[in-house]
C-alpha cells in the first residue's frame, strides 16, 4: 500500500515550538500533543469537504480522522482514513449494471483516490485540504494552546 507523508512549514511555528521548550516536561508534552491536535482539526473539516468530491459510497469521507503519535521521540499529527472502518457497501457493476455487495475499507483504497490510477482520474483531498487550511492551522495551534493551558491551570488551582 502507498504511504506517503506531507510536511507543513508555517511561519511561527518555530516561535510556537521555542515557548513550548519553556515548559515544564510533563505540561510540556501534553500540551505539544493538544498543539498538534488543534492544528490538524481544520486539515480534516477540509479534507472530509473534499472527499465528499469523490462520493462513491461516503465511507471515505466518514473514515478521515486525525491522530497524534510518537515515533522516536518526534510526536507528529496524521490526517487520513483511519483503519478498520471496514462495512457492507453496495455497489453497481458498471459493465453489467447489476448491484452487489461487498466489503470496503477506505484505508486500502484512500491513496488510489488521492493519485488516481491508469484506470481512473485522480480526486485528490489531502493536498487541497493542507493547501487551503495552511493559514488556519497556525491560529487554531495557538487557540488549542491556550485552551490548554487554561485548563491546566484550573485544574492546578483546583488541587490547591
Amino acid at each position: 500500500m502507498k504511504t506517503s507523508a506531507v510536511q507543513l512549514d508555517i511561519k511561527g511555528v518555530k516561535q510556537l515550538i521555542r515557548n513550548l521548550d519553556d515548559l515544564p516536561d510533563a505540561l510540556r508534552k501534553s500540551a505539544e500533543t493538544a498543539v498538534l491536535r488543534a492544528g490538524a482539526v481544520p486539515i480534516r473539516k477540509a479534507a472530509k469537504r473534499f472527499a465528499g468530491n469523490s462520493k462513491d459510497t461516503g465511507l471515505l469521507q466518514k473514515s478521515i480522522s486525525l491522530s497524534v503519535k510518537t515515533v522516536r521521540g518526534e510526536k507528529s499529527a496524521r490526517v487520513g482514513p483511519r483503519k478498520g472502518m471496514r462495512q457492507m457497501v453496495t455497489r453497481t457493476d458498471k459493465r453489467t449494471g447489476k448491484q452487489f455487495q461487498e466489503k470496503a475499507d477506505p484505508s486500502n483504497y484512500s491513496h488510489l483516490v488521492e493519485y488516481g490510477t491508469s484506470h481512473s482520474a485522480a480526486k485528490p483531498f489531502i493536498r487541497p485540504a493542507i493547501d487551503t487550511s495552511k493559514g488556519e492551522v497556525l491560529n487554531a495551534m495557538a487557540t488549542g494552546l491556550d485552551t490548554h493551558l487554561t485548563r491546566v491551570a484550573a485544574r492546578a488551582a483546583r488541587k490547591k
